[in-house]
């Protein structure tokens, strides 16, 4: 007996009839464990080599804003390989999943620079989410023109007693840079706002590069 093993037109469709799902089962397969592959083995430039900013704003200025800021980080920070400007909801009473991303995003050590509504960068500079900025300030670090009127950005730091109740860690320190001062500053990260302020993360990877890349821009 002979058998007639020749695939014809009339043989593959009956067997893809039956047997289709199979074949789109292994594609997909196939592409959910090259992704995983992919995601686990990308190169991630590490924290010490970028500058992350965090901006809560409804979206981060034009493409040239965003240029012009990794322009910046290109020139203060050369071993800088990537700038990153991540948009935060803005703060609202309708929408619990604002409140919950900042929190999340502080609570995970993520980001160098924050740059909050008075509200949330009061709240969360008192509770020592940021680096004080006297010193940077004092030293040139950050250079700023003395008439700049800082004083909406100064914080006194809480902490609890053993009765649970808040009392002042030390004197009224500067957490926040108010953005009202530097309008080009503001435009370049999409603020439509006047009272926001820049603050720098206290756990920062690259603090000196930090620090560089907030005095230039608030020299634009």
């Amino acid at each position: 007996m002979k058998l007639n093993t020749r695939i014809d037109g009339r043989a593959l469709r009956h067997h893809l009839s039956y047997h289709w799902w199979q074949y789109a089962l292994i594609v997909a397969l196939s592409f959910i464990v090259w992704n995983l592959i992919y995601t686990q083995t990308a190169y991630r430039v590490p924290g010490e080599r970028r500058i992350d900013l965090y901006v809560q704003t409804v979206a981060v200025g034009q493409e040239a804003g965003l240029d012009e800021l990794r322009a910046i980080g290109s020139r203060v920070a050369p071993e800088a390989e990537e700038v990153n400007v991540i948009t935060l909801l803005p703060p609202s009473a309708q929408d619990m999943y604002a409140n919950v991303q900042l929190v999340t995003f502080l609570s995970a050590r993520e980001g160098d620079i924050y740059v909050l509504g008075t509200e949330d960068f009061k709240r969360f500079a008192a509770q020592g989410a940021f680096l004080a900025l006297d010193e940077a300030v004092s030293a040139g670090t950050i250079a700023l023109d003395p008439a700049v009127d800082l004083r909406a950005g100064h914080v006194t730091v809480l902490e609890q007693d053993d009765n649970g109740k808040e009392k002042p860690l030390s004197e009224s320190r500067l957490y926040g840079i108010p953005l009202s001062a530097f309008p080009t500053a503001a435009g370049l990260l999409g603020l439509h706002r006047e009272d926001m302020f820049l603050s720098v993360t206290h756990y920062s990877d690259n603090l000196e590069s930090t620090l560089a890349f907030v005095n230039q821009l608030l020299k634009r």
